[in-house]
């Protein structure tokens, strides 16, 4: 069994392993103001750190329909890197156990397939479970696209 952080984003469930939550953050305008660099939203954190803010859910399927209200921000750090992932909700902790994963379907293609490492079923859940490596890399790759 092993702990994973659920957070809701665009009406899905997806998971993180526990010990990459760094914390989990209020969005409402007012409370933190982020800011801006080269097109990129940052998220200041209270230890001086700045998390790049990721909106995942039209990376995702999230497509043009009406977008799911997202409250919260899920701060990851990952590699060095903090992210700002941004969710529907507080989320919540479970046990899964992980001998359950499963591989995608083939329905995911292109970028969401790299974002997403496999499929947990708990009881009635399907979990998406969060490629960070892929996260982190994309990234690397928007900034190193930015200063040409």
């Amino acid at each position: 069994m092993k702990t994973y952080f659920l957070a809701v984003i665009g009406g899905q469930l997806f998971g993180v392993d526990r010990t990459s939550v760094a914390g989990v953050g209020v969005r409402p305008p007012g409370r933190v103001e982020p800011w801006a660099e080269n097109d990129q939203q940052f998220l200041p954190l209270p230890d001086g750190n700045l998390a790049a803010i990721c909106d995942l859910q039209p990376s995702l399927g999230g497509g043009a329909g009406p977008r799911a209200p997202q409250s919260h921000f899920l701060i990851i750090s990952h590699q060095g890197r903090h992210l700002a992932l941004v969710m529907t909700g507080k989320g919540r902790l479970v046990m899964v156990d992980e001998s359950g994963v499963s591989s995608l379907p083939p329905a995911f293609t292109g970028r969401s397939r790299e974002m997403i490492a496999g499929v947990l079923v708990n009881g009635n859940d399907l979990i998406l479970n969060l490629n960070l490596d892929a996260l982190v890399q994309g990234l690397d790759w928007a900034a190193s696209r930015e200063k040409r």
